[in-house]
């Protein structure tokens, strides 16, 4: 598919233009390529997606498996050493020294205290040390969350159709001249845009003017199709540094150049080559290209204020929780089944000793009518 102005050169309608189209032998027909004067970059251009993705890493992470397994050993440690030390007190039962340590080692690890504190001086001391080690853990797992807050990087979609094709953004264009021939390219990736997003979008909100496209983009909803070079004036007009520094782009075609044709057998065909030289070796095109090309919007991260924590960041503690919550209730059912199977066997051997004790009444009775007979 060849654009209004190539199809212009080959209608003999004029005989200069610009056109970012890739040459083809068709082209070559009609027109002759001079030069490739002017970059032209345009782009589906949206605010990235929140990760809806529950962040387990983020809470082991702090830590590397040998410290997590050397704590978990020391914890184990302090727990039997507590033990050891409550026996030199009142507690006379074996069961509840360990029940007693345990609940005062990990409450002291997880900066909750204890309700029992031990009376002699080595349990104190052991106490003491526990503390300190759990303030310290603490500290270091804390600094290293804030680290990671800090330093988090933004999680950006691939610079991928496909990518795109399967999210759930709205997709819009400005009404360019060569979009239609970029999105029948016969790549699969816009083959599988075209047929998932294109065909289902409605045809009243497939083509956007720049305001109104770069307006819904700040909303959130919307990957809208422009040249940079007219949407990104805009975004510097609207957008605040936390809004530029979500956008993404994704790419319809890689960046290109303007290819300038000359109609086929032309007497402008030397001149324009001839002059484009001039403008190249003395520098005009690129001054005028700094001059007049739109600059990326700039991200200062630097700047960048903190991020509120979502739910799908605590999704792993309150998963932690939850299976906590259902674990205590499962133990707690499982101690009622005991406890009335306990009351129910009592019961039950109870009756059995009863019918015995009468059956064998019974049986005695029994015998002893026989032996007065």
């Amino acid at each position: 598919m060849s654009t209004p102005l190539l199809m212009g050169l080959l209608k003999k309608e004029f005989d200069i233009s610009m056109t970012p189209d890739a040459v083809t032998l068709r082209t070559l027909n009609f027109a002759l390529p001079c030069t490739t004067p002017w970059p032209f970059r345009s782009c589906f251009i949206f605010r990235n997606p929140d990760s809806k993705e529950i962040k387990v890493n983020q809470f082991f992470r702090p830590f590397s498996l040998q410290c997590w397994v050397f704590s978990l050993l020391l914890t184990i440690l302090c727990t039997i050493a507590i033990a050891i030390f409550l026996k030199k007190q009142d507690y006379k039962n074996t069961v509840e020294h360990y029940s007693i340590s345990i609940l005062l080692t990990f409450g002291a690890v997880c900066q909750q205290g204890s309700a029992v504190c031990p009376d002699n001086l080595n349990g104190r001391i052991g106490f003491f040390a526990i503390m300190i080690f759990s303030l310290l853990i603490f500290n270091y797992y804390s600094a290293s969350i804030v680290s990671v807050r800090l330093n988090e990087q933004i999680l950006k979609m691939n610079d991928s159709l496909y990518s795109l094709a399967k999210s759930d953004l709205k997709v819009a264009t400005e009404p360019l001249t060569y979009f239609n021939s970029f999105i029948h390219k016969k790549e699969w990736e816009n083959k599988i845009f075209y047929e998932m997003k294109w065909l289902n979008t409605p045809e009243s909100e497939k083509y956007l003017s720049p305001d109104e496209g770069i307006k819904k983009v700040l909303e959130g909803s919307l990957a809208y199709h422009t040249d940079t070079e007219n949407g990104y004036p805009l975004i510097e007009k609207i957008f605040d540094n936390k809004e530029i520094c979500d956008l993404t782009e994704i790419h319809l075609i890689t960046p290109t150049d303007f290819t300038l044709n000359v109609k086929k057998y032309s007497p402008f065909y030397e001149i324009a080559k001839i002059g484009m030289a001039k403008l190249y070796d003395m520098g005009i095109r690129q001054r005028q290209f700094k001059r007049w090309s739109a600059r990326k919007p700039l991200c200062r991260t630097e700047i960048l204020g903190l991020k509120s924590i979502t739910v799908y960041e605590t999704g792993a503690v309150v998963v932690m929780l939850l299976l906590g919550i259902m674990l205590g209730f499962a133990i707690y059912i499982m101690e009622n089944v005991i406890f009335h199977f306990e009351n129910l066997l009592i019961i039950i051997l109870f009756i059995t000793n009863k019918c015995s004790q009468a059956v064998k009444n019974i049986f005695c009775s029994i015998k002893a009518e026989k032996k007065e007979s």
